[in-house]
Order: C-alpha cells, then structure tokens, then sequence
C-alpha cells in the first residue's frame, strides 16, 4: 500500500498536483498501467482532487477500518498511467 497525505496548510498550494504528477511518472516507468486508488466516500474534496487528476469511480466500495473498529465507507478510483 502507498499513500501520501497532505496538511491542510498547504492545500492549494499544487503541492499534492506535484505529487501526483511524480507519483504517476514513476507508476508509468515500473510499467504500473491502469493504476487504482481509494479515498473516503465522504470526503468531497478529495474525490474532486482524484476526478482532475485523471481519475474516474470505478462504481466499487467497500468499508475501511482504520484500527478504532467503526469502519468507513470507501470508493475506488482508476486511471491509466
């Protein structure tokens, strides 16, 4: 699993758009094509970032939990390289 998560101080700074450019040139070059990725249903402006990035909803879900034991619904996204 890799990720990378942004602080709040620096949203629309472009520095999560360098990253994804980055992220995406180096998925490419390992010969990573289509990619996929999953954010929170409920978190707009997250799904907004993915959507400009190139990413489509692929349609799938499914509940996260990330340790406190009260999952989270999630969507997936995918894009080609």
């Amino acid at each position: 699993m890799f990720g990378f998560y942004g602080h709040p101080d620096g949203w629309g700074s472009g520095v999560a758009g360098a990253l994804m450019t980055r992220t995406l040139d180096r998925l490419r070059a390992a010969g990573h094509t289509p990619v996929h990725l999953w954010t929170l249903r409920e978190a707009p402006r997250s799904r907004r970032f993915y959507e400009e990035s190139g990413y489509a909803p692929t349609g799938a879900e499914r509940p996260y939990d990330f340790g406190d034991g009260r999952p989270l619904p999630q969507v997936e996204y995918a894009r080609e390289c």
